[in-house]
């Protein structure tokens, strides 16, 4: 399910960007596009991407080991479901080797 049109009054639920040197606009309108569309292939739910970008927020990047199980499930989740996404768009980067797809919540979704 490609959940492109799920916004709330503000806009979209969340944005993905490039982050390197000299991002280009194909970058911008190729390759996070494409990161995007399979990232949100991976869940069942804005709710379902919610929960798991959070639970990777809160506890995955720095204290994986330190956390509830439910949350290490869900942060897995994050993991392998991006891994998915940028595998698929990094050959669409200007410079794959040195960019990377940031996804950042809307402010009123926090």
């Amino acid at each position: 399910m490609y959940m492109q049109k799920l916004s709330t009054s503000g806009g979209r639920l969340f944005t993905v960007t490039v982050q390197g040197p000299r991002v280009t606009l194909a970058d911008t309108m190729v390759a996070a596009p494409h990161y995007l569309r399979v990232l949100e292939e991976q869940f069942d739910s804005a709710a379902d991407v919610l929960r798991c970008l959070r639970a990777w927020e809160n506890g995955g990047p720095l204290r994986p080991g330190n956390v509830p199980d439910e949350q290490n499930s869900l942060i897995r989740r994050w993991v392998n479901a991006h891994h998915m996404a940028d595998v698929a768009a990094r050959r669409w980067l200007s410079q794959p080797d040195a960019q990377n797809f940031e996804v950042t919540l809307a402010s009123n979704m926090r």
